[in-house]
């Protein structure tokens, strides 16, 4: 039963990507900055149709020499937004280099699938330090885009040690986005978003938030 969830779940997975690629509606402007060459995403959003929404009015800013972290609990979205992002930005012309905290190759295979560039791991627990930096250092492209694992502080053991945030302050403070499902709260959810900044003294940039109405949003 194992064998056959994991055929099943992968077949799924497979079936999400050739979506993603098929699909080019797209909403949102991108435009250069004049300072240096710091890229300034407005109101991006990405969709596999009018009806649809992965991505939906975010706004950032990627500067010269940076990497951009996605990170959400495992099952809340942090894939798909990853792939959504990563297309939105290769359907503006730009060459992305994906990454992966930990040793999964399955997410790595559909940035790679989506990029076109191999998406290269980056493991704290099997490489050090030293290593993910090399690992880091061996991508291409003109932005990387790192998604993240498990929870943003979910590490070896009962530590952050190896996890997202760890990869984040290896990576020079590495803007991270937080990608959240809220389920039945209001503002108990700024709490959450504010214990997660506060614990410990992560980059955060920016939140997403995921599998919720417009209603909701605008409520939020």
């Amino acid at each position: 039963l194992q064998n056959l969830a994991a055929i099943i779940s992968a077949d799924v997975q497979c079936e999400r990507m050739d979506e993603i690629l098929s699909h080019k509606v797209q909403n949102g402007t991108t435009e250069m900055n004049n300072n240096g060459f710091d890229i300034k995403f407005e109101n991006v959003g990405f969709s596999y149709d009018t009806n649809n929404e992965v991505l939906s009015d975010v706004s950032f800013i990627a500067k010269q020499g940076e990497v951009t972290a996605i990170i959400g609990p495992s099952g809340g979205g942090k894939t798909t937004v990853t792939l959504g992002l990563m297309k939105a930005l290769k359907n503006r012309g730009y060459d992305v280099q994906g990454y992966k905290v930990g040793p999964d190759y399955i997410d790595s295979g559909f940035h790679t699938e989506i990029t076109g560039n191999v998406s290269r791991n980056l493991d704290l627990h099997l490489m050090g330090e030293d290593g993910v930096k090399a690992s880091f250092s061996r991508g291409k492209g003109d932005l990387a885009v790192v998604e993240g694992v498990m929870g943003l502080y979910d590490g070896k053991g009962l530590t952050e040690e190896c996890s997202t945030y760890s990869i984040s302050k290896v990576l020079n403070n590495a803007p991270i986005i937080l990608v959240i499902t809220p389920k039945a709260q209001s503002i108990t959810l700024c709490a959450e978003i504010n214990g997660i900044k506060n614990f410990k003294d992560a980059n955060i940039s920016g939140v997403i938030l995921n599998c919720i109405s417009e209603s909701y949003y605008n409520l939020l």
